[in-house]
């Protein structure tokens, strides 16, 4: 993909203020772009993985108004959904890895786990913009796995609560530091004596998502997170 205003053996012309004679402005309209359809004469259906279907069809629908104003916001998300895509196959990979005794160490598996789930903070976002609300003013609505796994990404992967509390209860804060980390995802064993001092609390009265009206257990939804990641389908989001 190059874009039709910018040289393409030399530097970019500046103007006197340093800045690019080329308008930044040019990025946001798919005709100033040359794109071509990654697999032409295919069935969207047919096309695998979702991310090459999802290009397949911006460039299959290049005359509609939203590409003249938002080409480089959908561009960027289409990215985002190969992010998971990519960060999906290294999970079931390492996953299969570990399962087959090949591998002892989880140290990779959650670093794509951390990975992820901020490339899936990045949709939720594309998701909930001006831009994507013109087309789809419920989009949030057809992502449930997206919505349902944003708590990790918030209270783990973007920031800790442990660190930046926002009313979180101090169990709370401890639970969600060390969800997605080697003393959760292992759970390791706690030393003698200890095992009486540590209960899960069955729900938690804070204002972080972290908790829904059947209460919030944190092993189970850890547990959740992790076979979910193991057998979802790669059309999934």
């Amino acid at each position: 993909m190059t874009c039709r205003g910018a040289p393409r053996n030399r530097a970019p012309r500046r103007r006197p203020d340093g800045h690019l004679r080329t308008p930044v402005k040019i990025f946001k309209s798919i005709d100033n772009f040359n794109v071509a359809d990654p697999r032409p004469g295919v069935a969207l259906d047919d096309i695998q993985p979702a991310s090459e279907r999802a290009f397949a069809l911006l460039i299959r629908n290049r005359t509609k108004p939203l590409l003249k104003e938002g080409f480089v916001n959908i561009v960027g998300a289409i990215e985002m959904l190969s992010g998971l895509e990519y960060h999906h196959d290294n999970i079931v990979r390492l996953s299969e890895r570990l399962a087959s005794g090949t591998s002892l160490d989880e140290t990779d598996l959650n670093h794509e786990a951390v990975a992820y789930l901020n490339r899936l903070g990045q949709f939720h976002y594309f998701a909930k913009s001006a831009l994507a609300s013109k087309g789809l003013p419920h989009a949030t609505a057809i992502i449930p796995t997206v919505e349902k796994y944003m708590l990790f990404r918030m209270k783990h992967a973007a920031h800790r609560s442990i660190d930046r509390p926002q009313g979180e209860t101090e169990d709370a804060q401890i639970l969600q530091a060390i969800s997605l980390t080697r003393a959760a995802g292992r759970m390791m064993t706690l030393s003698l004596g200890r095992q009486t001092l540590f209960r899960l609390p069955e729900r938690f009265s804070t204002r972080a998502a972290w908790q829904n009206s059947a209460g919030y257990n944190g092993r189970a939804a850890i547990s959740r997170f992790r076979s979910t990641m193991k057998t979802a389908k790669r059309t999934s989001i």
